[in-house]
């Protein structure tokens, strides 16, 4: 008894109080990050649960890096022998600062190794068809079972995220063994077999330990090192950033996030870097973006549109960017450009509730009203606690046949959600006297 009781109580002291915590803040310890009171709404581009998704195997080994958007077995590839999600980053720049390209080739080199695991697992059934092995079979109970539950949650939440490897980390011994009774196998073919086995592994394992080797003064270590201490660590983080542009004086990844921090307190010192940048790297959609931004900020805004919308030329798919200009444009004034840039922007990421705010408030000043009240009605539909969405669309409601009390319902919910406005009680009262 005492030899299974004492393995749960160390799990529990160890790993206890997070289930603990979950229990208390959600009232469900085993609940997931796909659960609406944990995350909020997302949205994801590429579809999933699809045949091809599931049945279809070779990105990972001609464009290795995220290959998990287009199949599964790709995704499983990718994070089992290497990075394949880049640290879990949603932008290249701040990305660990690994060997990609040794990283990449490892994910072909690491097919030698995954056709091991294969041959062991084809002989550990075979023989337990022929004779039960208890050993074999309770490790390949294990393995399918986490198999199995990795695929149950890449079907129940279509997320490229959730076909990651290291959820099978507790199977690490049973595949271990597969590898093993598969190199027996091919080993045992004859000496030269021993030996080109032999070589490739070899290179495989130097490969996969110099892909995580980090180099010492490069770019992208420093300022992986810039970014990690601007997030994580208070305080001024300019100088790491000022370091970083200094040694790599042609970087514009560094550039930017420098003008970013900059900003802060010297912003038009901030504007003259992103328009030196610009000048060097002028097909740079982000650099256009950066310093529409900050123009905007400066107040700038004829200049700050005009960098928008050249940002959306360079780069007309990205989101951020067409949610940038549509920003600057309804600042401008310039609710025809926001229009066309809302939508653009929504047709990439409908679910993009401050798209969607945006673009109400440019159908609203437009007087398109029935399209300003779908806008603010996703919204409010999504998060009702939202008050300016709430406004808003009370607003719009007011003058359309029929529904004024329905308008006067949503303004009644905005006060209520934000009591300190008084232009909203202002506007309230006034609406509640020409009810």
């Amino acid at each position: 008894m005492g030899a299974i009781v004492a393995p749960l109580l160390i799990c529990l002291s160890i790993s206890g109080w997070h289930y603990l915590r979950m229990w208390s803040d959600y009232g469900n310890p085993l609940i997931g990050n796909w659960d609406p009171k944990v995350a909020g709404l997302w949205w994801q581009a590429k579809g999933f649960h699809t045949t091809s998704y599931y049945f279809t195997f070779g990105d990972s080994v001609a464009r290795p890096f995220c290959s998990g958007l287009h199949s599964f077995w790709d995704a499983f590839h990718t994070t089992l022998w290497g990075d394949g999600l880049l640290g879990g980053k949603t932008d290249f720049w701040s990305r660990p600062p690994w060997n990609y390209d040794l990283m990449a080739v490892g994910f072909v080199l690491a097919l030698v190794p995954a056709a091991l695991v294969l041959t062991g697992l084809v002989r550990a059934l075979a023989g337990c068809f022929r004779a039960a092995h208890l050993s074999w079979l309770l490790m390949l109970f294990i393995g399918w079972l986490f198999a199995f539950a990795i695929l149950g949650m890449s079907l129940k939440v279509p997320s490229y995220a959730q076909t990651r490897a290291f959820y099978g980390l507790p199977v690490l011994l049973p595949f271990c063994a597969l590898g093993a009774l598969g190199f027996e196998f091919w080993a045992g073919r004859g000496k030269m077999a021993r030996y080109v086995l032999g070589v490739v592994l070899g290179i495989w394992l130097v490969n996969l330990y110099a892909s995580f080797w980090i180099r010492l003064n490069t770019v992208q270590t420093e300022l992986s090192s810039a970014i990690a201490t601007s997030v994580f660590v208070k305080g001024d983080s300019t100088e790491a950033f000022l370091n970083v542009v200094n040694h790599h004086p042609g970087d514009s990844h560094a550039i930017m996030w420098l003008a970013s921090v900059e900003y802060k307190k010297h912003p038009e010192q901030a504007v003259k870097r992103l328009e030196q940048a610009i000048k060097d790297d002028p097909a740079n959609a982000w650099i256009e973006s950066y310093l529409a931004r900050d123009l905007g900020r400066c107040d700038r805004l004829d200049e700050a549109v005009v960098h928008a919308r050249r940002a959306v030329e360079l780069a007309p798919q990205d989101e951020v960017l067409l949610r940038n200009w549509c920003m600057l444009a309804l600042r401008h004034e310039s609710y025809e450009d926001a229009v066309a840039a809302g939508r653009d922007a929504l047709s990439v990421d409908p679910t993009d509730l401050g798209t969607h705010f945006l673009l109400g408030m440019a159908l609203m000043n437009l007087r398109q009203i029935p399209e300003a009240i779908s806008q603010f009605s996703a919204i409010v539909n999504a998060k009702p606690a939202l008050a300016d969405a709430q406004y808003y669309l009370g607003l719009c409601l007011l003058d359309q046949p029929g529904k004024r009390d329905q308008g006067l319902g949503h303004l009644e919910e905005a006060v209520r959600l934000n009591p300190t406005n008084t232009v909203w009680q202002a506007e309230l009262q006034n609406a509640l006297k020409g009810r």
